[in-house]
């Protein structure tokens, strides 16, 4: 496994609700200090965000809670299609700030009302995208 994206999050959850919403019916494993979940293609573990941290600076918002997706690059067209599915559920689930980094490019991002998606991520979006604006690209905190 060698590529990887992230999501944060400022959704005051649990880190087992965070699980639910992301990947409903998959398994966990529960450590002392997150949950862990493995397919086929990737394994993603939910953790809370310690301070310091620069997500205010970068995002605009304080994450509570960040889930790292480690994509398997053997079953990589399973792995995005897995990792459209949790993010796309978990933004289903909340209405919190959200901020998706694909590599280390940002590519979703929900700031309150603002909601803005890179056109090659749409399919990481809520069904229907109701509310969500499509670019070409996002501009990338520096």
């Amino acid at each position: 496994m060698s590529l990887f994206a992230t999501l944060y999050t400022s959704a005051p959850s649990s880190l087992g609700d965070v699980a639910v919403a992301a990947f409903p019916g998959l398994h966990s494993t529960v450590e002392v200090d997150r949950v862990r979940i493995q397919t086929n293609a990737m394994e993603a573990s939910i953790a809370y965000r310690t301070a310091p941290n620069f997500d205010l600076e970068l995002f605009g918002f304080n994450s509570s809670i960040s889930i790292y997706f480690a994509i398997d690059k053997q079953h990589s067209v399973e792995a995005r299609s897995q990792l459209a599915r949790a993010v796309s559920g978990f933004l289903n689930s909340t209405s919190a700030d959200v901020a998706v980094l694909h590599l280390d490019t940002l590519v979703l991002k929900r700031l309150g009302k603002d909601a803005v998606c890179a056109q090659a991520y749409v399919d990481m979006l809520p069904e229907g995208g109701i509310g969500w604006t499509v670019v070409p690209m996002l501009e990338q905190p520096e």
